[in-house]
């Protein structure tokens, strides 16, 4: 049996346990006698138990084999270093050996006291490694804290509450990407996120109506503004009594056919100042229109119903002729609005 089972792997009744103290006595013991021999010592030993750890003072051989039996050999101490084994094979060539052990500590010594200095020019280099933000660890672990239902078992309340947020975000980044089954889609769907729409038809809006988006368009265009602003000071001038509301709708009431006799009158005297975008404009729509169709609509008749009150954009061109040709720019996310034919 090995050294290291008999003294800490079995029961120490046993008569191996005995027999394996009495065996460290007995070293122990001749070890002594050398030394008693050489410096007249006492005849007693350390006591390696437990408690004693070989670092108390020299005991009886009784006390040492009362201490072994009662409390056990300490932890680690399978050679007997501190009673004799290993020494004598060390002490031939102890003086050598010794000067290469003081040697090497007076080295360490010196290493250690050169460890000890700090090169000041690295000083901002350590200060700036020492500063260490913690701001999103810490509110990481706040998240971590809120997921906590059971106090007494914290890491499996996390490990869930984590796991249950991973799912529903991955189900959600998982879902936004795929097409719904089953579930209709609003006619107006397409339209309204521009994807454009079925067709065109035509129509005839009244004379009110046209007056009214063509009064629209020329509010919108740069080189109208001045005849704008021309027109209200007209008016004021010539009804100075008259409120701020009844000029501004006197204003949108004359103003299509005030334009159209300047710009008329203007283009006879200098025909040059006159821009073609401002002659088209003079001479207003036309009565025939184009309306715009409605995306998911399968045949005429269900694009007939809206006949009688279209609701969708309507359009206005800007051209004189009587020629329908299709808009550059449309406004298509809106029930109800006006899209311009930028041609002239």
């Amino acid at each position: 049996m090995d050294r290291h089972t008999w003294m800490y792997k079995i029961p120490r009744a046993t008569a191996d346990y005995i027999k394996g103290v009495e065996d460290f006595i007995t070293y122990a013991m001749l070890y002594l006698e050398k030394k008693h021999k050489e410096e007249g010592k006492e005849q007693m030993i350390l006591c390696p138990c437990r408690d004693c750890n070989n670092f108390k003072k020299y005991r009886s051989v009784d006390t040492v084999r009362d201490h072994l039996f009662r409390r056990g050999f300490k932890e680690g101490y399978e050679k007997w270093m501190w009673h004799g084994e290993g020494l004598d094979s060390t002490r031939t060539s102890g003086t050598k050996r010794g000067r290469e052990e003081d040697s090497m500590e007076k080295n360490d010594e010196e290493d250690m006291e050169n460890d000890r200095v700090i090169d000041p020019i690295m000083l901002d280099t350590l200060q700036s490694d020492i500063i260490v933000t913690l701001c999103e660890f810490e509110i990481f672990l706040c998240t971590l804290k809120a997921y906590v239902r059971n106090r007494y078992r914290p890491e499996g309340s996390i490990i869930e509450g984590y796991s249950i947020e991973e799912t529903i975000e991955f189900c959600t980044e998982y879902l936004a990407t795929v097409d719904p089954i089953g579930i209709p889609k609003s006619r107006h769907e397409g339209r309204l996120e521009g994807h454009g729409t079925l067709g065109s038809k035509m129509i005839s809006p009244s004379a009110e109506l046209c007056d009214r988006a063509h009064l629209f368009v020329l509010q919108h265009m740069t080189e109208v503004d001045p005849y704008l602003k021309e027109h209200i000071a007209l008016i004021r001038q010539m009804h100075p009594l008259k409120s701020g509301k009844w000029v501004t709708n006197e204003h949108n009431r004359s103003f299509g056919r005030w334009f159209k006799e300047r710009v008329m009158s203007q283009l006879s005297q200098r025909p040059d100042v006159v821009s073609n975008t401002l002659k088209w404009l003079a001479y207003g729509p036309d009565m025939p229109r184009r309306i715009l169709g409605i995306e998911n609509v399968e045949d005429e008749d269900e694009y007939d119903q809206f006949d009688e009150n279209p609701p969708f954009s309507m359009g206005v061109s800007t051209s004189y002729e009587n020629e329908f040709v299709d808009a550059d720019y449309i406004r298509n996310d809106h029930d109800e609005g006006v899209w311009i034919d930028g041609q002239v």
